[in-house]
């Protein structure tokens, strides 16, 4: 009970100090294992509100505790192919318990009760947005580190039939090269994103892994000077002080304007139960458009 306590507390205090909720998650998830990549978790704030805020796919947390499952997924298997399986299998079983057991729904506007077309700081307080999401991040952060710990465990490499291709990953190497910025020590991490986080078909992982990489640049740019403050974290909340978020808010704009729609499902117009069928659609050539075109929008 008292360990419990102790838990709420560092969950209460990262969250007040963050804001971002799938900054939040994914700190606590790397704290978890004593991992310490603050650029990355920081860079991790786009992904919450639904991604840049839009409140149209999946709960921050999702973002985040994916991309904690990719850095664990890394650190226990041998080689980005197989350690990126992982992290989709990891991703997947943590989308299917929140699916499954969770009192909200999946989607930011749909948890928020928001029917904005964006991110309204005052409506979200309205909604009574902050108890929600702290409720969320309480009931959730100890169960999806149990989830990702237990999922690697898990993990056979044979359960994979053929070399395997993950869509968030091989667009965070080509939007790296068009912006200049070596990832050789992050390409990793957003492997569970792809198939539309966990193969669920919900927000195109290329895309979440490509503002993921285009905010990684200006972290990586400042990594010598302290982490955002608190008062700095709560006003970007009201979109004061962001406009390192600008790239990606442009890159956001342009795919939606190409494609319509940021869900994988409804861009690929199909779903994947495995990773072997993602691997084979990414094999003939799926999602090489978006990939491509996310790669072109950011050296813009």
């Amino acid at each position: 009970m008292k360990e419990r306590g102790k838990k709420t507390q560092n969950i209460t205090k990262t969250f007040t100090r963050h804001f971002s909720c799938s900054e939040t998650m994914n700190t606590l998830l790397n704290r978890e294992h004593s991992i310490v990549l603050e650029e990355v978790e920081q860079a991790i704030d786009p992904l919450s509100g639904g991604l840049l805020g839009s409140l149209d796919s999946a709960c921050g947390i999702l973002w985040g505790a994916s991309l904690a499952a990719g850095i664990r997924a890394y650190n226990k298997f041998d080689g980005i192919d197989v350690a990126g399986a992982a992290a989709v299998y990891a991703t997947k079983r943590i989308v299917d318990e929140y699916k499954k057991e969770n009192e909200y729904p999946i989607d930011c506007r749909d948890i928020l009760g928001l029917k904005s077309k964006k991110w309204n700081f005052f409506k979200f307080l309205f909604k009574n947005g902050m108890s929600i999401c702290y409720g969320n991040m309480i009931k959730w952060e100890p169960r999806f580190n149990e989830i990702i710990d237990y999922s690697l465990n898990e993990f056979d490499p044979k359960m994979i039939t053929r070399k395997p291709i993950n869509c968030a990953c091989d667009c965070m190497k080509k939007v790296a090269e068009a912006i200049n910025l070596d990832i050789s020590n992050y390409e990793h991490i957003p492997a569970g994103l792809s198939g539309g986080i966990g193969l669920h078909g919900n927000g195109c992982g290329a895309l979440g892994a490509a503002i993921f990489t285009q905010s990684l640049k200006y972290y990586i740019r400042r990594n010598k000077k302290s982490r955002d403050s608190m008062f700095r974290s709560h006003l970007q909340g009201l979109n004061i002080g962001d406009s390192w978020k600008n790239p990606s808010r442009r890159l956001h704009q342009a795919f939606m304007e190409k494609f319509g729609t940021m869900y994988c499902k409804e861009i690929t117009k199909t779903s994947f139960s495995t990773i072997d069928e993602l691997s084979e659609y990414l094999s003939s050539g799926g999602c090489k458009e978006v990939i491509d075109s996310l790669a072109s929008f950011a050296s813009e």
